[in-house]
């Protein structure tokens, strides 16, 4: 699919008129009219004229206004594109009206009436045990929804999602598939209220630029099963697909069209189940958590991963301030930091040990973090389901009253080496070496921190002690003699040590100030 690149000058001109010369406002027309249902959905067209504004309303029937239908119903386009409205209760019938605006004029549409497929689940005249969703031959994905038969079109049969990614907080990109391996790229552009986890419900247009809820047409289109998409794609020209929930899972109707050797063809296909890189809001979610928090202390937290045997999962944790540094995108967040594993999963986030080898855990007191994972296939680049999120925050420090004596042996320009011994009572703890001003600097500024969860000098060092990248502290289970090199030369430093006794408790310790030569 080739790229186009738009650019679109907007020039304002002011016009003064007179009031003798004031432009007549001219009277909306709006019409209309059924195209089908099935057995949860209706589906109709609204076309209007002369229209800034439309409006369509599911009623009771009998008298209604314009001024009702805009104050009670749901805004449409007015272009002539079918309208799916989903939910709806099988075997019954459904008043439909719009009205439309230019200024202050209005118009009021025909009414139509539309009955969904199969029986009235509350008719006493249905057999109990007749369910309309049973057919051995349904898709599992199409939710019980029939596409309806509309000349001219050519229905598809959706049946998976991957690569669903957020570029940013309100562009998705994700990857429709059919029963024939033929795949509908959809670059989706959103609203900022999202923060990239939840796709919102709605009707998003096909369009060559970029806006709340369009679909971009320079990089959405329609490929082929075993082609290419740079050379053998074909971007949609126009149509749309409408979000929605449906029994705890997104539900997705495409109506698309494309040009093929100077052919237009158009498309419908209905998509009912997870989709990649985009979670359900938790209250329309029937699915269950994929994450869940069972402890959390100062130095450590647990939580399990709630997976199906065999499911594959990336998992990445983070301090929370760190991942807000970043983009905040879940999916391609877990796809560049999580961890692979499978099945259901008891992870316990503990300060200082290894998840894996050379995966190294750091956890900090009163410090918020930011747990996701998503389910993935076997190769862990495909997302199968949204992206679980927990935050939390560890619990403070609890005052410890291990003790570990710090003794200068020598002193060089780049080097130090000291002595640790550790007291009764101490579990281990955790060494480095800091310039003198960087610890007058934690003492003197620690308050500037306190809503990342410092509330003392303590609190501060004990962050820079465990999370520091440089230097980079140590742990020591026994005492110990260490060699400890590429300080400052000429400068005044002091061991810093974070001890942890065997209650858990932490306490600071200070070496005397010693000079590098």
């Amino acid at each position: 699919m080739k790229r186009l690149l738009f650019f679109v000058t907007f020039l304002t001109v002011a016009i003064f008129t007179s009031c003798e010369n004031k432009e007549e406002v001219i009277a909306p027309t709006i019409e209309i009219k059924s195209v089908g249902s099935t057995k949860d959905a209706i589906i109709f067209s609204i076309t209007a004229t002369d229209a800034t504004e439309c409006c369509y309303l599911l009623y009771d029937g009998g008298a209604i206004t314009a001024e009702e239908v805009f104050n009670q119903g749901t805004a449409a386009k007015g272009d002539g594109n079918s309208i799916v409205v989903n939910n709806l209760d099988s075997g019954t019938e459904y008043n439909v009206v719009a009205a439309a605006k230019n200024g202050s004029m209005t118009a009021l549409s025909n009414t139509i009436t539309i009955k969904t497929e199969g029986e009235n689940k509350d008719n006493p005249n249905d057999d109990p045990n007749d369910d309309p969703n049973d057919d051995p031959n349904d898709d599992p994905n199409d939710g019980g929804f029939e596409l309806p038969e509309i000349e001219g079109v050519e229905n598809v049969n959706i049946v998976s999602t991957t690569d669903g990614y957020w570029y940013s907080e309100t562009n998705f990109y994700v990857t429709l598939i059919d029963d024939k391996d033929n795949r509908y790229i959809l670059d989706m552009y959103t609203i900022y209220e999202t923060m990239s986890i939840y796709l919102p419900y709605g009707q998003y247009t096909v369009a060559d630029s970029v806006g709340e809820y369009i679909i971009n047409s320079e990089y959405s289109g329609f490929i082929p099963a075993g082609k290419d998409a740079d050379s053998e794609g074909y971007n949609f020209t126009e149509g749309y697909v409408t979000v929605d929930v449906v029994d705890g899972y997104y539900a997705l109707y495409l109506y698309l069209s494309y040009v093929a050797d100077g052919v237009t063809h158009t498309i419908q296909g209905y998509y009912n189940g997870p989709l990649s890189g985009a979670s359900v809001p938790k209250e329309d979610s029937a699915l269950g958590e994929l994450l869940e928090l069972v402890e959390v202390g100062s130095s450590s937290f647990s939580f399990n991963v709630n997976a199906p045997e065999g499911q594959y999962w990336l998992c990445s944790v983070s301090e929370k301030l760190v991942y807000n540094m970043q983009q905040p995108n879940p999916g391609a967040w877990v796809q560049n930091y999580g961890f692979l594993m499978q099945g259901k999963q008891t992870i316990t986030w503990k300060n200082g040990e290894e998840l894996m080898p050379g995966y190294t855990m750091n956890v900090s007191p009163n410090t918020d973090y930011i747990i996701l994972a998503a389910l993935v296939d076997d190769s862990g680049n495909n997302l199968q389901s949204g992206v679980s999120v927990i935050e939390l925050r560890t619990e403070p420090a609890k005052a410890g009253n291990g003790v570990v004596e710090v003794e200068i042996l020598s002193v060089g320009t780049y080097d130090v080496t000291f002595r640790c011994n550790m007291g009764d009572g101490v579990a281990k703890y955790m060494a480095t070496v800091y310039r003198k001003d960087q610890v007058d600097d934690a003492r003197n500024n620690w308050n500037q921190y306190t809503s990342y969860g410092i509330n003392s000098f303590e609190d501060m060092m004990f962050t820079l002690i465990s999370t520091g990248s440089s230097p980079r502290a140590r742990t020591f289970y026994d005492s110990a003699e260490v060699y400890w090199e590429e300080i400052w030369s000429h400068t005044e430093h002091q061991v810093c040590i974070m001890v942890e006794d065997t209650n858990g408790g932490v306490s600071l310790v200070l070496s005397e100030v010693f000079k590098t030569l």
